[in-house]
């Protein structure tokens, strides 16, 4: 049980540091630009993925130190708190579980699915974090939270841009 533990650690750890995000995030983007249903929502994936921009803004702002035993140092990313890895888990894959509700794009074994990876994703990565010694537990949280924050304005923005869509549609029928 241990090592296939250690195994998905290492998975959802290495999805967080490798090329895959910003692949995941534009091919999503297209997919969603190629209906040309959904361009307000391509947009919306994008700022999701900026999410780690925005915990950079905050490590920088803290500056906390990571454990002292990492298995790696990068020079842009020496701060610890909060883990941009759970605040870009919380934001990108919690917007895609909102969208596959909203959007009811996909048939509904599909959207459990995508759902339920997303869900696996978003509670594997903390533990992860402070597993691979990358992150104080303190972290992980304050990713969460801020995470959760980042998420909730995006779902504000579609909120809002979609109310106003509505009612210039129904200005314009009238």
């Amino acid at each position: 049980m241990m090592h296939i533990l250690t195994l998905s650690y290492a998975a959802v750890s290495w999805f967080g540091n490798s090329f895959v995000p910003p692949f995941v995030a534009a091919t999503i983007t297209f997919i969603f630009l190629y209906s040309r249903h959904y361009t307000k929502e391509s947009l919306l994936i994008i700022l999701s993925s900026l999410s780690f921009l925005y915990s950079g803004l905050i490590k920088a702002f803290f500056r906390y130190p990571r454990p002292q035993v990492m298995y790696t140092q990068l020079p842009w990313e020496s701060y610890s708190f909060p883990s941009s890895h759970v605040v870009y888990f919380v934001a990108f894959f919690g917007f895609l579980i909102y969208l596959a509700y909203k959007l009811k794009l996909l048939n509904k074994y599909l959207r459990r699915l995508v759902v339920l990876v997303s869900f696996i994703a978003i509670l594997l990565v903390g533990p992860s974090r402070v597993f691979f010694n990358a992150h104080w537990p303190r972290d992980v949280y304050a990713g969460y939270a801020f995470g959760t924050a980042y998420l909730c304005v995006l779902i504000l923005m579609d909120r809002i841009v979609t109310t106003r869509s509505l009612k210039k549609d129904e200005k314009h029928n009238k």
